[in-house]
């Protein structure tokens, strides 16, 4: 990521994935990137609802009695104040953990295949 680790907001984060979505390679149609050929608006709204489900992931991890929480990855985005701020936190994470990504991605394109 290209945040700024102390200054980034949710916007940044969202305009971050949204930048990555357009240079990475995840759903290919043919020999084409559909993510690559979408308008900059479809982009941010893919970006917009990828970092809106991280953000209920981690609400939903932060509810958990602490004896869920201790069998799951620590998905806190405050690990680490002193280097980075929340939203920094939070692009990694979302950009990272590619469990999230890839099933995320597969059910748009699983969609996709509808629209045609």
């Amino acid at each position: 990521t290209a945040l700024k680790r102390k200054s980034a907001c949710l916007d940044d984060v969202i305009s971050d994935v949204k930048a990555h979505l357009q240079n990475a390679c995840y759903i290919m149609d043919g020999d084409l990137d559909s993510l690559r050929d979408l308008n900059e608006d479809a982009r941010r709204e893919v970006a917009v609802n990828l970092v809106q489900d991280y953000q209920d992931l981690i609400s939903r991890y932060e509810k958990a009695p602490p004896e869920v929480q201790a069998k799951c990855v620590n998905l806190c985005v405050e690990k680490c104040p002193e280097i980075a701020n929340s939203s920094y936190e939070l692009a990694i994470k979302t950009l990272g953990d590619h469990d999230f990504m890839i099933s995320h991605l597969m059910a748009v394109w699983a969609l996709s295949q509808h629209t045609k």
